[in-house]
């Protein structure tokens, strides 16, 4: 958990970096359009790290954790961002959310990111709904 919260706190300070030092994160776009991209950013760095602080539980975790994950690689490609060198200031969001996001998807096989209580949870709403049956 601690290294989860670590990634997304490193997230959310390189995305204040890029903000704080007006990073152009993608060319030939007024500088509004990179601010709304790194707020964007930064609000899902936010949840992320809400998400692995507070160990929220979702209706359907595997479901919700790979749509939202689809979502986030998607976000990445078709937000226009694109990594190259600009005054000398390295520029790496966009493989940095496509690694993340793509481990976090690879995650999903193997229920890591799912937490014990969400899965206590879903197995005590399980036994409720069954029906037991006498013969």
């Amino acid at each position: 958990m601690s290294l989860r919260t670590f990634v997304g706190w490193a997230l959310l300070g390189y995305v204040i970096y890029l903000y704080i030092n007006k990073v152009d994160i993608v060319p030939g776009k007024v500088w509004s359009y990179d601010a709304t991209i790194l707020i964007i950013t930064g609000l899902i760095a936010l949840m992320i790290i809400a998400v692995w602080l507070f160990r929220i539980c979702f209706k359907k975790p595997r479901l919700t954790q790979v749509l939202m994950w689809i979502f986030l690689i998607l976000f990445a490609y078709y937000s226009w961002i694109t990594d190259y060198p600009v005054n000398h200031n390295y520029v790496f969001l966009r493989d940095i959310l496509v690694v993340l996001w793509t481990l976090a998807t690879i995650l999903w096989f193997t229920k890591l990111c799912i937490y014990d209580k969400c899965q206590k949870i879903e197995e005590k709403k399980k036994e409720e709904q069954m029906e037991i049956i006498e013969v």
